[in-house]
């Protein structure tokens, strides 16, 4: 029953997998994992305090299962209750240190408490987790020009472009790194490299634009403001 379940829930069919982890609780009520698929899914449905109170029962059941500090840590951080989030995390990352989503999350969540060095140095664990997955250098260059240390955050984003050159975010960060550090030619090409990648990304645009109103083009600006719009029209 629980297999098929999760089946369900990997398939992303959440309506039918919310009530197949039911059955299988009403079946075997002290079943930690399925309570803690059960808050997944309760989630990924919006149903947060619901899924808080299940995630909650997995923990009771089992605390050492780091999946449910996950899982409990992700509900609390929607609610913006980053402290609280923080403490599953560390908790997460305590119980299973080789886990790369766990790291990942512990890493964003300081970051948005704002410790910056804390988050930085949580992604580089990740980035020793898992060496190939561009994610920990992207977090990393973005925080890391929020230090105003242009330079290191321009290698951390050309690190992920070289276990990535594909990746989107990876381009579009570099142009707001060389934008912020006055260099215009070397932001214009990242934005373009974006688009190349993602021809109806809105940031991209947008920067590209901005880079080009710094260059005296208002009309290829105007242009790729309108861009951004069309894209996303809701784009401030």
């Amino acid at each position: 029953d629980f297999q098929k379940a999760d089946a369900l829930y990997k398939k992303l069919k959440m309506k039918e997998a919310e009530a197949a982890f039911r059955e299988v609780i009403r079946k075997e009520p002290d079943n930690a994992r399925a309570h803690q698929r059960l808050g997944a899914v309760l989630g990924a449905m919006g149903e947060e305090e619901t899924a808080i109170l299940e995630t909650k029962q997995s923990i009771k059941l089992d605390p050492k299962y780091f999946l449910s500090h996950i899982i409990l840590g992700q509900l609390y951080a929607n609610q913006g209750k980053m402290d609280q989030a923080l403490e599953e995390f560390k908790t997460a990352v305590a119980l299973k240190p080789t886990s790369f989503r766990a790291t990942q999350d512990l890493g964003f969540a300081y970051a948005q408490m704002g410790k910056l060095d804390d988050a930085i140095a949580t992604y580089r664990k990740a980035a020793q987790i898992d060496a190939k997955d561009p994610r920990p250098h992207i977090n990393m260059g973005v925080l890391m020009a929020q230090q105003n240390k242009f330079q290191d955050g321009i290698k951390a984003e050309e690190e992920a472009l070289r276990l990535d050159s594909n990746c989107v975010e990876a381009h579009v960060n570099l142009g707001n790194i060389y934008a912020e550090q006055g260099n215009a030619e070397r932001a214009v090409d990242s934005f373009r490299d974006a688009i190349r990648i993602a021809p109806n990304h809105p940031n991209a645009h947008s920067g590209l634009g901005w880079m080009l109103a710094k260059q005296g083009d208002a009309k290829g600006a105007q242009a790729e403001q309108r861009k951004a719009i069309k894209y996303q029209p809701n784009f401030g």
